[in-house]
């Protein structure tokens, strides 16, 4: 290893330690899950994996989606919210 390899050695061992990560080539970047409207067939995106039972909204029909399976994700339209009058 030569005098210039050494140094920069040095120096990412440095930055990892410290926590200042500003190497060239990382860069963050956050994924989008997407699944298909079963009314409309639109692209409906979640900004995480969804969790069954979650309610999503297309916004292409605004149809309110349940999510029934994630593996893969697979969304129904959500059962509509009866009244209980005490029974």
């Amino acid at each position: 290893m030569n005098i210039r390899g050494f140094s920069l050695s040095i120096v990412n061992f440095y930055n990892r330690l410290t926590g200042n990560h500003t190497q060239r080539n990382h860069i963050m970047t956050q994924a989008t899950v997407t699944a298909a409207c079963p009314e409309c067939d639109a692209s409906v995106g979640f900004n995480r994996a969804p969790l069954n039972g979650e309610i999503a909204n297309c916004t292409d029909c605004s149809s309110e989606l349940e999510v029934v399976n994630t593996a893969p994700i697979t969304l129904e339209l959500a059962p509509e919210v009866e009244e209980d009058w005490g029974e």
